[in-house]
């Protein structure tokens, strides 16, 4: 028989195999936010960027941009959809 501490549960073989399950499944989410400072000048930077970070989230500030002048097209190719939550506008995978 195993040896364990008082107090602790001994280990057994499905409770080994639930802790493999979980570490294998753990996925961590990487949000970021950047402060573009007008996003159609700085385009070329910001997808540079979103390649090299990767991150599953960013959120965007001082666009100044219109909604019809905002860059939509030149995201979606990079993978990234656009939510606006008020004066933020995120992008996520």
């Amino acid at each position: 028989m195993a040896k364990h501490h008082a107090g602790s549960a001994p280990e057994s073989p499905s409770r080994d195999l639930s802790i493999r399950h979980a570490k294998f499944w753990r996925r961590v989410m990487k949000i970021a936010t950047f402060n573009i400072n007008n996003v159609n000048k700085r385009l070329t930077n910001l997808l540079a960027w979103l390649k090299a970070a990767k991150p599953d989230v960013v959120c965007l500030q001082e666009l100044k941009a219109a909604d019809r002048e905002f860059p939509q097209d030149a995201l979606a190719k990079a993978g990234l959809q656009r939510r606006v939550a008020r004066l933020l506008t995120c992008l996520r995978r």
